[in-house]
């Protein structure tokens, strides 16, 4: 009987270190499940990183195509500014010259005038 209680003790020994090595290997199959999570989690979260960082480069190469769309516009606007500037001081200088020209045309006619009607004055009232 002895021998039968020394095994039973024996064996009790042994389930209790077999339920102690269990629960060793579970706590590292736990431990290594949590990192395995936080690995998913981490790439996880890299992807969203990605996923933003593309959005990001997307907004701004729309952002750069805005920003030249508007130096262009303002370029077009500084054109558009010398042109109106150019535009007025032509209208200037043609109003100018059109004054000048109806001045000549109009001491033209004047004298034009005036030697008709000497032309048509008699002979002998034109000499006097």
């Amino acid at each position: 009987m002895e021998k039968e209680s020394v095994t039973t003790a024996r064996g009790a020994t042994d389930i209790s270190e077999l339920k102690n090595e269990i629960g060793k290997v579970s706590a590292l199959v736990v431990k290594g499940m949590l990192v395995f999570v936080q690995a998913a989690n981490v790439a996880v979260d890299a992807a969203e990183a990605a996923f933003v960082a593309a959005w990001a480069a997307k907004v701004a190469c729309v952002s750069a195509n805005a920003a030249k769309a508007a130096r262009v516009s303002a370029q077009t606007v500084k054109a558009a500014r010398v042109s109106a500037n150019a535009t007025r001081f032509g209208g200037r200088a043609t109003g100018i010259l059109s004054a000048v020209f109806v001045i000549f045309d109009v001491v033209s006619v004047v004298q034009h005038a005036t030697e008709i009607l000497v032309i048509n004055q008699p002979a002998d009232k034109r000499n006097e």
